[in-house]
């Protein structure tokens, strides 16, 4: 009798419950976004919200949830949720030197989340990615086919 052939089994993606807060998170896409609210109750019934939080889930770009809603256009509620539970988030440098800053800056997200997260580390206004960039560099470079807001520049300069 000839061996039974093996079986290649599909490998299953293993679903943690970080994986699934920072899903919640990235898919929200402005800040009246139900996936915010569901972010915010998955974190708050978590047994260990510090570990949703601070778990850089994307291995190529060592992003943390705190880098992940900043790309989001989050609720300011978020903001302050995620530098309640990990306060030091916002100093935490992703795999090309960028902190959250620099991503929030580059994208559109509101003056109130930039405000918020310059608060909690004035410093970051002038620090450099690895590429050289401060994040109002990243600001004045992104396309969003208006001018940006007095507000927003007057942040990324420190001067809020």
């Amino acid at each position: 009798r000839s061996p039974s052939p093996t079986i290649q089994r599909p490998k299953r993606t293993i679903i943690t419950d970080e994986s699934k807060f920072h899903n919640l998170i990235s898919s929200g896409t402005s800040p009246d976004d139900t996936q915010f609210i569901a972010a915010l109750d998955f974190l708050t019934n978590s047994p260990n919200p510090r570990a949703l939080v601070e778990k850089q889930i994307s291995s190529s770009q060592n992003w943390n949830a705190l880098h992940i809603a900043a790309l989001s256009n989050p609720p300011l509620y978020l903001i302050y949720a995620l530098l309640l539970v990990y306060p030091e988030g916002v100093k935490v440098k992703d795999s090309e030197g960028r902190l959250p800053l620099h991503l929030a800056a580059g994208s559109e997200t509101s003056v109130s989340v930039l405000n918020t997260l310059v608060r909690h580390f004035h410093q970051s206004v002038s620090i450099k990615d690895d590429k050289g960039f401060i994040p109002l560099h990243l600001a004045l470079l992104r396309d969003v086919g208006d001018e940006i807001p007095v507000d927003v520049l007057r942040v990324l300069l420190g001067q809020n």
